[in-house]
């Protein structure tokens, strides 16, 4: 009884004719085994449906309604990433250099994370306070030596104005203080002139009367500057010294900030951007993979052309017969870190040591070691090393680190390879989606297999689809 309920037929009223639909299903009488049994390729063709009245012109302005939407959506989204990124473009550097500390500083944060247990947040907090400490501590201690070396030089400068106003004074209030016979000696000195005639000696004299009121008009008004000149140079030098400190504590409080969460929430930030961005997840795999391994690169090669650096530098000090080999390779590794300063910081106090003690055959070989050897060696360090491990092209990475260099200081050696290596791998990927773009539309083979406009490709039918329904027409 079940199964006859299963198996009734439907039916189904069309322009009063009735359509019966009986499910075909596997308790037909079995066919003839002398009978030939056709193929699927021996029945007829389904006939196509017909497309309904005025679905082309419905699709149409469906189609023309979404150009639309999506070109308004596209204009605001190009005018609010404008804006956006006026916003942020400020912090933009800092934030750069956050992400890069929180990628290199990735595999101490998991092993904190791990002791303590699983929580997150708190080991961002440890790693991003130990670096700032680590950034922090050299800018103070240099920050405290450059003031007490101002201070220094400020009370010298004020004893020497002093001592020579003393001096002035007591030139002034001589006697026997003549301005014509110093002066007029100064002239034939500088001029080299001989000693004037009569004629001419009269008319010297006649003009030096009126130096004495002119000379103490000019030291009235220098000393007047001399006094001027300290309050104006003060406010501004102050200013700018406040300036650059307020943009200093910014940056670092942003650089912090941005540690922080890139390394708590690094992952959900990524799967974010991810989503967001409209390309294949396994290019944005490719790009990230590639940051990844160029930033290691660069960062290898700087610490390796630093300790080179220093060690070159102390051997060329020892061969000087200076000792002290140690100190002078770890001076010269920390002063080679620094770009804009290099290893000149400690080899040339050494060149004007050995002038000065003459050795002067001694001071020329150390100072052309320091400037031919020394000073290009980390360019050739970092060329190789982003050769062999980045995949970089010697030239392209040598333009990059010294390019990065002029056009973005110190941060520019670790930006301008970083930047060149993801602009590579964005053009790889952009060309095999060209060429795939380009062979599915103008292959013969591509394109036989793919369905015409307006139509889609065929599925297959499910496993566990029910039995196909053959209509049967019934009178009602």
């Amino acid at each position: 009884m079940g199964s006859r309920e299963g198996n009734a037929p439907a039916l189904i009223h069309r322009g009063g004719v009735g359509v019966r639909l009986r499910r075909v299903t596997d308790d037909r009488p079995p066919a003839d085994p002398s009978l030939p049994v056709p193929r699927r390729s021996d029945s007829p063709p389904a006939a196509p449906v017909p497309a309904r009245p005025g679905s082309g012109r419905r699709g149409s302005r469906l189609n023309l309604a979404r150009v639309i939407s999506l070109g308004a959506l596209s204009a605001l989204i190009v005018f609010l990433g404008i804006t956006f990124y006026r916003v942020i473009a400020p912090f933009l550097l800092p934030l750069f250099l956050a992400a890069v500390v929180a990628v290199l500083c990735r595999p101490w944060y998991m092993r904190l994370r791990v002791r303590l247990n699983r929580r997150g947040r708190v080991a961002a907090g440890v790693v991003t306070a130990a670096v700032l400490g680590l950034i922090l501590l050299p800018i103070t201690a240099a920050t405290v030596a450059a003031g007490s070396y101002l201070i220094d030089l400020g009370e010298a400068a004020r004893t020497r104005v002093a001592d020579l106003k003393v001096e002035m004074a007591d030139a002034a209030g001589r006697e026997d203080f003549d301005y014509r016979t110093l002066i007029a000696a100064d002239v034939r000195e500088a001029l080299k002139l001989e000693p004037p005639a009569e004629g001419e000696r009269d008319f010297v004299a006649s003009a030096a009367k009126l130096l004495p009121s002119e000379y103490t008009e000019l030291r009235a008004a220098v000393v007047q500057g001399g006094r001027d000149l300290p309050a104006v140079a003060g406010v501004g030098v102050a200013a700018g010294v406040l300036s650059n400190a307020v943009e200093l504590l910014i940056a670092l409080a942003m650089f912090g900030v941005g540690l922080y969460y890139f390394l708590c929430d690094g992952p959900a930030l990524l799967q974010g951007t991810r989503e967001l961005v409209p390309v294949q997840t396994e290019y944005q795999q490719a790009l990230l993979d590639r940051f990844d391994t160029v930033l290691r690169a660069v960062v290898l090669s700087t610490f390796l052309a630093a300790a080179a650096q220093g060690i070159l530098t102390a051997i060329a000090i020892q061969f000087c017969g200076l000792g002290h080999f140690v100190a002078f390779a770890v001076a010269g590794t920390l002063s080679a870190l620094i770009p804009l300063a290099g290893t000149w910081l400690v080899w040339g106090p050494c060149v004007v040591w050995l002038y000065l003690h003459d050795s002067p055959v001694a001071a020329t070989l150390l100072a052309l070691f320091g400037i031919v050897v020394v000073g290009t060696l980390d360019n050739v360090i970092r060329t190789l090393v982003l050769n062999n491990d980045a995949k970089l092209h010697p030239l392209l990475a040598f333009v990059c680190v010294l390019g990065g260099l002029k056009v973005m200081g110190i941060w520019g050696v670790f930006v301008g390879p970083v930047v060149a290596a993801c602009l590579h791998t964005l053009l790889e990927i952009f060309n095999t989606e060209l060429r795939e773009f380009s062979r599915e539309r103008f292959d013969p083979a591509v394109a036989a297999r793919r369905p015409p406009d307006g139509q889609q490709r065929p599925r297959p039918p499910a496993a566990d689809a029910h039995p196909p329904l053959t209509p049967t027409v019934a009178a009602t």
